[in-house]
């Protein structure tokens, strides 16, 4: 699920955090954050991005890459 707060986008893919500029749709910079993705989208608190990563697919079939991590990106 997409996330955007501050002019900024966050968009998780499989394990992939794009974050793009949400005026223009440019991308500004991708994390991979090492796990799946799948439960909803990030948090951003006080120019922060919050995601949790390695999620598992509840569903028969879909694989996941599983390192169960709560991640924190910004500026210091």
């Amino acid at each position: 699920m997409p996330t955007v707060a501050n002019g900024v986008l966050v968009v998780p893919i499989n394990q992939e955090l794009h974050v793009l500029n949400a005026a223009t749709g440019a991308e500004l910079t991708m994390f991979d954050t090492g796990g799946s993705i799948a439960a909803g989208g990030a948090a951003i608190a006080q120019g922060k991005v919050v995601v949790g990563s390695g999620l598992q697919y509840l569903f028969g079939g879909a694989s996941a890459i599983n390192n169960n991590q709560v991640l924190c990106y910004g500026l210091p």
